[in-house]
């Protein structure tokens, strides 16, 4: 399926409704676009969905393509053109093929892992997760904290439609949601679509930053025995190179129905 990448990006950049907002408008970066959106043009079947909750404050490396497509800003984005739009959309899809020592290296790194054991899971070729994955935000706009971050439910509804719009083009197959909130938001999301992607499985995965809960020894702490520990060791595992397919397929039936009860929560 071939995606319109360019038209998807020139809509989510143009878009001004958060700013419009008077409550929350303070916890958005003001100065940049809309960002955090990627994936492959022509995206195959078992097409997957990942959604996290929102952008933080861009990072130097990002910093340099905003301000060569809009260097004034938000002023910039009613002029936006195909090229600027496509590279808002290739740098966030680059940060996840080749991922860069910067502050989401570790995000976007296990994020991939993710990707190919979602792929597993669905009997897929891992190694070609290029070809099956999409990434987004359910908030579009930067904010000033990427975890934790107070955003008001004006500034998820102003965005909805966005994420909306990426579901209905995507048609993915299975949405997987990194963290809590952007979960809760996906469903309210998808609770707005009229036709057969209403029927799309949503499961929850622990938030990429949130890995270190898998590895408290103290059983006074807070652990993540209810977020698919299987699921994650083994992404632990991936990320570090150190598992093969083989090994994997005896833990598949357990997992899988891990991830089933985890729809159903």
């Amino acid at each position: 399926m071939k995606l319109p990448i360019s038209e998807l990006s020139k809509t989510f950049i143009k878009c001004s409704k958060c700013f419009d907002q008077t409550e929350g408008k303070q916890h958005l970066v003001e100065c940049w676009p809309p960002r955090g959106w990627g994936g492959p043009e022509d995206i195959k079947e078992p097409r997957l969905m990942f959604v996290s909750l929102n952008p933080g404050h861009p990072f130097p490396s990002e910093l340099e393509i905003l301000r060569k497509y809009f260097p004034n800003g938000l002023q910039s984005r009613e002029s936006v053109t195909e090229e600027s739009a496509r590279a808002i959309a290739d740098f966030c899809w680059d940060s996840y093929c080749n991922p860069k020592a910067n502050r989401d290296y570790l995000f976007h790194k296990r994020s991939v892992a993710y990707a190919k054991l979602a792929l597993w899971l669905l009997n897929a070729d891992p190694d070609k997760w290029q070809q099956h994955c999409w990434f987004t935000d359910a908030v579009k706009c930067s904010t000033w904290e990427e975890t934790k971050a107070n955003i008001p439910n004006d500034i998820y509804k102003s965005c909805q439609p966005h994420l909306k719009q990426e579901i209905e083009t995507i048609q993915p197959n299975a949405i997987i949601a990194l963290g809590g909130m952007a979960y809760r938001k996906t469903l309210e999301t998808i609770k707005n679509i009229n036709g057969t992607t209403k029927k799309v499985p949503v499961a929850k995965f622990l938030h990429p930053s949130r890995w270190h809960k898998l590895y408290y020894d103290d059983p006074s702490k807070e652990q993540s025995n209810k977020q698919l520990p299987d699921f994650l060791k083994f992404a632990q595992a991936l990320e570090d190179n150190k598992i093969r397919l083989d090994d994997f397929k005896q833990f598949r039936k357990k997992i899988q129905d891990a991830l089933t009860n985890s729809k159903t929560k």
